[in-house]
């Protein structure tokens, strides 16, 4: 099992983009294909992107298990 936590912060523009980069990056070398990595990566970046303006950020938790 893999676990990782990614912090967001309201209105942390200059790092919007980061955690979706991250994640994208580590299922990239776990193999995942292109058409389900670039989905998860387009939503975790809107993910990312709302938690940024209107939340008051949070936390992005990627866990993989088998």
């Amino acid at each position: 099992m893999f676990n990782q936590t990614f912090i967001v912060n309201k209105d942390d523009f200059a790092n919007a983009g980061k955690v979706s980069t991250k994640i994208k990056s580590v299922l990239k070398q776990l193999g995942v294909s292109s058409d389900v990595l670039r989905r998860i990566a387009v939503a975790c970046y809107e993910a990312e992107i709302n938690m940024i303006i209107h939340s008051l950020g949070g936390e992005i938790v990627l866990e993989i298990t088998q």
